[in-house]
């Protein structure tokens, strides 16, 4: 499984001694889904992994005031074949209940058709979102948000399922950490009146630790595009 060691990702499921420069929280990882590939047959080295909010036909604003689990999905691109997975929160099963396999309610991409991604702003205060969109016909598919995740926002400790609405919802509001206040507002100088007062006011963005994930998922996404991975 990949290290969630922040600083360096092991040599096996992930990038070989590489620093990363952003906390743990971005992209937690979880040995659940990673394993359920092995399992499948699938041998390839981890190229991106980690948990993501996402979004398909809603905007994000519906999101954040009420998110459920299936806003948020653990991403998984292995360098043996060209799929990008998308796998939900796994469900609490009985001792009694057989266990539900994790690839069955998967979401895939097959990176060898018409599929391209492009870098949108989500919002000043969400950062970058990448989206999964049609090559030919420009039709849009989904997109994931890069987006800090604390260990409280998961049940069990694989990380492998997420805890309830209410505090689903503390992911967004943690999430604005850098806080802005905007220059006094200006004086026309010919009027010599103040413009509008309101523009005097506090301004929170994204942090640049959101930015640096999203640039890098973006990186490691449009590279598999441009040299296609094998497909065993």
């Amino acid at each position: 499984q990949c290290s969630s060691d922040p600083t360096k990702e092991t040599a096996e499921d992930g990038d070989d001694d590489t620093v990363l420069l952003w906390p743990e929280t971005y992209l937690q990882k979880s040995p659940s889904y990673i394993k359920a590939l092995r399992k499948a047959g699938r041998k390839g080295k981890c190229l991106i992994q980690g948990w993501v909010a996402f979004r398909q036909s809603v905007s994000w604003n519906e999101i954040i005031r009420n998110p459920r689990r299936c806003d948020f999905q653990y991403v998984i691109l292995l360098d043996d074949m060209p799929l990008l997975h998308f796998f939900p929160s796994r469900p609490k099963t009985k001792k009694t209940e057989p266990k539900k396999n994790v690839l069955d309610d998967c979401i895939t991409f097959d990176l060898s058709s018409d599929i391209g991604f492009e870098v949108r702003l989500a919002s000043q205060e969400l950062g970058n979102e990448i989206c999964i969109v049609d090559t030919e016909t420009g039709a849009y598919y989904c997109s994931m948000l890069p987006i800090s995740m604390p260990d409280d926002v998961f049940q069990d400790k694989h990380k492998s399922r997420l805890a309830k609405n209410d505090i689903l919802s503390n992911v967004f509001a943690s999430s604005y950490p850098q806080e802005i206040v905007s220059p006094p507002p200006p004086v026309d100088e010919y009027e010599k009146t103040v413009i509008d007062p309101l523009e005097y006011r506090k301004q929170i963005y994204a942090s640049q630790e959101q930015y640096d994930v999203s640039r890098h998922l973006m990186f490691v996404l449009d590279a598999a595009i441009q040299f296609p991975l094998p497909r065993n």
